[in-house]
């Protein structure tokens, strides 16, 4: 349920930067903010009424999940960025 939360809120994203001239309110902003929403709503009542163990570790371990996703695309795209660099330095050295 928390990937499909986190695709609505890529798909408004995505929408707006990268395709705004098909952006539908509707569709692509409302739709997904209930979806979102509706989502959250059920993920903050497996905090209040945890489960019975072990299932009641499952919220924190999906936030766990999620918060080392981030970390690992924040590095991948530092790596990126620095062979994106050595690699313009190394064609400007090869054209001259």
């Amino acid at each position: 349920m928390i990937v499909y939360a986190l695709v609505c809120i890529a798909s408004i994203v995505f929408f707006l930067r990268k395709r705004r001239a098909q952006f539908n309110i509707l569709r692509h902003l409302i739709s997904p903010v209930i979806g979102t929403i509706m989502i959250a709503v059920v993920f903050v009542f497996l905090l209040i009424a945890p489960a019975p163990p072990p299932l009641n570790t499952i919220p924190f371990v999906v936030l766990a999940w999620i918060v080392l996703g981030i970390v690992m695309l924040y590095v991948l795209r530092r790596r990126l960025a620095a062979v994106d660099t050595v690699s313009l330095a190394s064609k400007e050295e090869s054209s001259s």
